[in-house]
């Protein structure tokens, strides 16, 4: 409250109720950033009207008329040009983001020479310390700012052409808030796979998977999908196998045929013989659900016996085995060998070899025996078809191979 009549210079007191009032500018002024009332004259020239507001320019001491010629000696009729300066949106940076850059531009007004414009950037404020990050480029147009910290900085771009000058100012907000946790992107390698049997195993890899944060620990997820064929083991049919002809003379009327022969690259699972449907005659059949076949009871004449193997992929593969029945045969031919001629001594044993000997049927009995000589020699394995002769002295031996059957002996000299 004011008591009237004590306001400062160009102020007046406005009356409130018992002698008290509030202290106001008086008409033409108006009250400044300091306080204080200064002048406000308005003048026109033409279009122009220009509005002085000047403490230092206006004294008590100077008149109006001699203010207004100091200020407005240039001015006239002409009109003012002044420049349009903008130092762009205000920004909000989000840590770690710490840096941006700041891009001013200005214009003529109304429209003239915009080249030759000299741009200075000014920190305003800044967040409380010591630490105000780092400006570079201050005198161009664009302001690059680095290593700023949580707070808001104020920014001031003066332009200058000639005489002529504006300014623009603009906000840059650093926060440490944190942006929406984005889910992560799952991806396997290889996306696509074909296995072939028998191989069963191979390797998915995650990790070009990606995240925003590197942090797979905060909820957020992401799935995909990886095709994996497995393709079927080439399987290939068995091949059975049996020799194809046997041959056997009466009196012997058995025989054994073998089928063990037979292949399959996973493995056979069954066997099968039959007598095929061209033979009539009768046998007695042994075995015929495994590899070897037991046939007896045989008689003069061909017979004719069916093989059929089944693998694991019940695949199956056939085979026909003839077998012939022949009279019995008593032809004999005894074989010693050829003759020898050693030089004593003697450092390991002559061998007598009658296995070149031929026959129908089976050879009951073999002898070796010596029949001349110096001195009777020493016979090993005499009852074989082969035979070692030891104890040998100078001079000519002879030694015979005699062969048996059940009916007949061939006898042959060596």
């Amino acid at each position: 409250m004011k008591i009237p009549n004590e306001c400062p210079h160009h102020e007046e007191c406005i009356q409130t109720n018992n002698n008290s009032g509030i202290c106001h500018c008086m008409k033409g002024y108006e009250r400044n950033v300091q306080g204080i009332c200064q002048l406000q004259y308005s003048i026109s020239f033409s279009n122009l009207s220009i509005t002085l507001s000047s403490p230092t320019a206006l004294n008590e001491s100077s008149s109006l008329e001699e203010s207004l010629t100091e200020n407005l000696v240039s001015v006239a009729t002409s009109e003012i040009t002044h420049l349009v300066v903008s130092a762009g949106d205000n920004v909000t940076l989000h840590l770690p983001k710490n840096e941006v850059i700041l891009s001013a531009y200005a214009f003529m007004q109304p429209e003239g020479n915009s080249e030759n414009l000299k741009y200075e950037w000014t920190l305003i404020s800044h967040p409380k310390g010591d630490e105000t990050g780092i400006m570079q480029d201050q005198n161009t147009k664009n302001l690059k700012l680095s290593k700023l910290r949580t707070g808001l900085y104020t920014f001031k771009v003066t332009v200058t052409s000639g005489n002529i000058s504006g300014e623009s100012m603009v906000n840059v907000t650093v926060t440490s808030f944190k942006q929406e946790n984005k889910p992560p992107i799952a991806i396997i390698q290889p996306a696509n796979v074909t296995l072939k049997l028998p191989n069963k195993d191979t390797v998915l890899d995650g990790s070009f998977s990606t995240d925003d944060e590197k942090n797979y620990s905060k909820g957020a997820w992401n799935s995909t999908i990886a095709k994996v064929t497995v393709q079927k083991e080439t399987d290939y049919p068995p091949t059975a196998n049996a020799e194809s002809e046997v041959v056997i003379y009466l009196p012997q009327n058995e025989v054994t045929l073998n089928g063990n022969l037979s292949t399959d690259d996973k493995g056979i699972k069954s066997w099968e013989w039959k007598k095929s449907p061209d033979t009539d005659k009768a046998v007695d059949m042994e075995g015929t659900n495994g590899p070897y076949l037991h046939l007896s009871k045989l008689e003069i004449g061909v017979y004719k016996f069916v093989l059929k193997v089944t693998d694991t992929a019940d695949q199956t593969s056939s085979t026909e085995v003839h077998l012939f029945v022949k009279p019995e045969s008593n032809t004999l031919v005894a074989n010693a060998g050829t003759n020898q001629k050693v030089t004593l001594p003697l450092h390991q044993p002559v061998i007598l070899n009658g296995t070149a000997s031929k026959y129908n049927i089976k050879t009951k009995k073999w002898r070796w025996e010596e029949i001349m000589g110096p001195k009777p020699a020493i016979l090993i394995n005499a009852n074989t078809s082969v035979a070692e002769v030891t104890g040998l002295i100078p001079g000519y031996y002879q030694f015979m191979l005699t062969i048996y059957d059940e009916k007949m002996i061939i006898p042959h000299l060596q």
